[in-house]
């Protein structure tokens, strides 16, 4: 039986499925980042080697395929444990059009721990942002929840509005209200996971907040749907992407708020009323599986579709456009 397997490897954490000749899961892991410029080295040896018993990958295991978002470093671990046969290095961008059915010209943007803005078109490849979470990825997750904890911070100091987010932020750490300033402290702590991870792992409790009406919780949003937008349309306009060209999303922040969301939405409609704007259907790692059925069978039909649906219905996104 043909081994292949579908990593995304992102800035907090990694998922991987190990898939047969048909496109059939074996095995599935997920586990934290394993990405040098974020975590510690002993971490991502942690990381990978629960990655490998997840699989069931041992010295013995022949890898005829492994394709996604990958790094060199990990694959270089893979070549020292096992046998690799082909290795494909695909962007983000890349996995998020497949998993949205588009593979010509489009226009994605990702927004999870990093974040940036993808265009393809006539054969060229044009990106904003993607510096890096700790740098410069505005809008990201890491922003968003750095931008939370600064309120936070503000709020108890009292020089900033008052938000629920100072109570949901200790507790998220496992302390109190009056205790925020420990709990902050405690990112640089926490095992198996980079202060990177703790600070976006805060993005679900602004969206929690701004659904319960919290003001400070909803500019955030707002500030980040806007930047974002405003980032994509400058893009579009600089490099004179006709509106026929569509537009996708990618990425865990999405999917937490419509606030968010819609701001974006309004800032592009605005500049850019006729573009199309396509619903990513499945998570990511199912769109690094779909490119390879398409770089083999050279179409993606309706019943394709259907028939990755059926192979992995946990990975399906229901996420109205």
């Amino acid at each position: 039986m043909g081994l292949n397997l579908a990593m995304d490897i992102g800035g907090s954490k990694v998922i991987a499925i190990l898939y047969d000749e048909k496109f059939c899961p074996i095995a599935v892991s997920r586990v934290g980042s394993l990405r040098e410029v974020v975590t510690p080295s002993e971490k991502i040896d942690r990381n990978f080697e629960t990655l490998c018993k997840d699989l069931g990958i041992t010295a013995t295991t022949e890898i005829n395929y492994i394709s996604g978002c990958l790094e060199k470093e990990v694959i270089e671990r893979f070549q020292k444990l096992c046998k690799v046969r082909e290795t494909d290095f695909l962007s983000e961008a890349t996995i998020a059009y497949s998993a949205a059915g588009l593979f010509g010209d489009a226009i994605n943007v990702i927004s999870g721990t990093g974040s940036s803005c993808c265009i393809q078109y006539n054969g060229r490849f044009i990106e904003c942002g993607g510096h890096g979470a700790i740098v410069a990825d505005f809008g990201s997750g890491y922003w968003i929840g750095r931008k939370a904890i600064q309120a936070a911070i503000l709020d108890a100091e009292e020089v900033g509005s008052n938000t629920v987010l100072t109570e949901y932020i200790a507790q998220h750490f496992g302390y109190e209200r009056d205790e925020i300033s420990e709990a902050i402290r405690s990112i640089y702590k926490i095992k198996h996971k980079s202060p990177v991870e703790c600070v976006a792992s805060c993005t679900p409790l602004v969206s929690k907040a701004a659904d319960e009406g919290d003001i400070v919780a909803k500019d955030i949003l707002i500030s980040a749907g806007e930047i974002m937008g405003k980032r994509t349309i400058n893009l579009i306009q600089r490099e004179s992407i006709p509106d026929s060209v569509p537009l996708t999303i990618s990425g865990s922040v999405w999917k937490g708020s419509k606030i968010l969301f819609n701001t974006f939405c309004d800032i592009i409609k605005e500049q850019s009323p006729s573009r199309p704007i396509k619903p990513i259907l499945f998570e990511p790692i199912i769109g690094i599986m779909i490119k390879r059925f398409y770089d083999l069978k050279g179409d993606f039909t309706k019943e394709d579709c259907e028939y990755f649906k059926r192979l992995y219905p946990e990975y399906i996104i229901n996420f109205s456009i």
